[in-house]
């Protein structure tokens, strides 16, 4: 029999973690952060405890509890000392870990893991996985999980692990014990579009192909299984069709290619109820009208806040600012990304930083004096290369892109119409070093707040704008990540599957169709 399993992403947005098994063969997709869930415990400084491995998250349920998949110390804290049964519940999480269950069944539990993009809501759960789990994703997203760790405290890449030390003579307390982090490289192997993966057991229970989409962030893949069982299931990570042109043609190609009638539909459906249509096409326009009848506009500022990973808003920002004959001055995390991203043809994003329309925003840190050193700690502010050496020269921005590609806030002050501004939430400090003048616009191009924390940062945002005297523009400007309504159910008519089971929603009520299965219960099996 083939069996079908979801952990996450049922009846919410995000958290997606999805188990296929047969004949005792099992592969993962997805495992990411369930946000709803961790804002219910956890915000700002209050985070589970790094060091207490995943007796946190297991207690709170911010993680699936799936035997046998995560490092035996994720589960069992090896450098406790003195464990009794008065105080073994602080040390043990009470469930098999990927060493014990091997050694308990002769395999493991786990044949391998699929990625469909790199946000945190499909991925973050992996730094928990043991490290011997294979994970296939696309070039794209792999250098992406790359780049957000050397942009964050994230380690994807690699599994860490604590050993016993124990305190020399010199310190404080000597002879006590102390833990040292330690790590190992994740086997992370990537696959093209339309490639074949045969998974590696004996048997080859599971064929998989990932086809490209078009997602919020490039990289994006959606899965077709075939089981020796001759069963087929078909998962759409999450997808949209009106990205740029080269974007959209891509998700076209995989429901175009996917044989009708699979077995299963695993279909994400963040904006079922939803059937408004922008494309980024109609972003570019909306955006250029709507400012290019202000008589003042040359003396005024623009500000566009979208997030640092997506590229396809930051083809459509440049655009904008080539209509309006402005200077394009984008983020250090953005640039840093499109630096480390120019060799993928697809994203059309090479040679962009050599435009002389295309600068960098250099904002003030530690000292607050633009020297070098202030950005020692954060050096993509200054740098594509995060790994600065003692004795060797700094590699600057200045030395691939030309000396005036880094921009800083009185530039921007003394002519705001000659620039247009990427600027994110977090970095509205740098509005009181910049000035803009009253009037100036803000476009908000992220999606809408949809929990209590959201509307908090819209709130905050809101004050921010008001106290600089800023026109906030939030409607018509903003093409989502996601399908429309109507597009989800087109997609599931034209591939026309046995079963359809809706995930990243929070509303499956709405999948009206007569095999959709809308009551998911999480950790239950289910046939195919």
């Amino acid at each position: 029999m083939t069996y079908i399993s979801f952990y996450g992403g049922i009846s919410t947005i995000g958290g997606n973690c999805i188990i296929i098994e047969e004949d005792e063969k099992r592969i993962m997709l997805d495992n990411g952060m369930c946000f709803s869930k961790e804002n219910k415990f956890y915000k700002d400084f209050l985070s589970p405890r790094s060091t207490n491995d995943l007796r946190d998250y297991f207690e709170l349920d911010l993680i699936p509890k799936i035997p046998g998949i995560y490092g035996k110390e994720k589960i069992q804290d090896l450098c406790a000392c003195n464990i009794d049964e008065s105080n073994k519940y602080l040390y043990e999480c009470g469930i098999l870990s990927y060493e014990e269950y091997l050694e308990e069944y002769g395999e493991p539990y786990l044949s391998a893991l699929f990625l469909t993009h790199a946000h945190l809501d499909h991925v973050r759960n992996i730094k928990f996985l043991a490290p011997e789990i294979p994970i296939y994703c696309s070039e794209i997203t792999k250098k992406l999980l790359e780049i957000i760790c050397d942009l964050s405290d994230y380690k994807f890449l690699e599994y860490s692990y604590y050993e016993q030390k124990e305190l020399g003579k010199r310190s404080l307390t000597p002879g006590e014990i102390k833990k040292k982090k330690f790590y190992e490289k994740r086997n992370i192997i990537t696959i093209s579009s339309e490639e074949i993966v045969n998974v590696d057991n004996e048997d080859k229970v599971f064929q998989v192909k990932g086809y490209s989409v078009d997602h919020s962030i490039p990289g994006a893949m959606a899965y077709e299984i075939s089981t020796k069982q001759n069963k087929r299931l078909v998962y759409t990570g999450d997808l949209r069709f009106h990205g740029h042109i080269h974007e959209k043609e891509c998700s076209l190609n995989f429901i175009d290619n996917i044989a009708p009638k699979p077995d299963v539909l695993i279909n994400e459906g963040t904006r079922i109820d939803d059937n408004e249509f922008m494309s980024e096409d109609d972003v570019i326009k909306n955006m250029t009208n709507s400012v290019s009848d202000d008589l003042e506009l040359s003396n005024k500022l623009i500000i566009a806040s979208f997030p640092w990973k997506s590229i396809s808003r930051f083809l459509t920002t440049y655009e904008v600012a080539k209509n309006l004959k402005r200077d394009l001055v984008i983020q250090p995390k953005l640039a840093y990304t499109i630096h480390h991203l120019q060799q993928f043809e697809e994203l059309k994003t090479d040679g962009l930083l050599e435009k002389q329309n295309i600068k960098i925003y250099l904002p003030r840190k530690n000292s607050m004096l633009y020297s070098d050193a202030d950005y020692s700690r954060q050096k993509y502010y200054i740098s594509p290369n995060v790994n600065w050496t003692i004795g060797e020269e700094i590699e600057k921005y200045a030395h691939f892109y030309g000396e005036d590609i880094l921009v800083k806030s009185f530039e921007i002050r003394i002519n705001p119409g000659r620039y247009f501004l990427h600027l994110n939430f977090y970095e509205l400090n740098e509005l009181i070093d910049i000035q803009p003048p009253k009037g100036s616009y803000f476009f908000n191009l992220k999606t809408e707040p949809f929990d209590e924390e959201g509307e908090l940062e819209e709130k905050v945002l809101r004050n921010w704008l008001s106290r600089f005297e800023l026109e906030y523009k939030n409607e018509y400007f903003h093409a989502s990540g996601h399908a429309s309504g109507k597009e989800i159910k087109d997609m599931i008519k034209q591939m026309n599957p046995k079963q359809v089971y809706p995930i990243h929603t929070e509303k499956p009520e709405l999948f009206n169709f007569t095999n959709a299965i809308k009551d998911v219960k999480i950790g239950k099996k289910y046939s195919v």
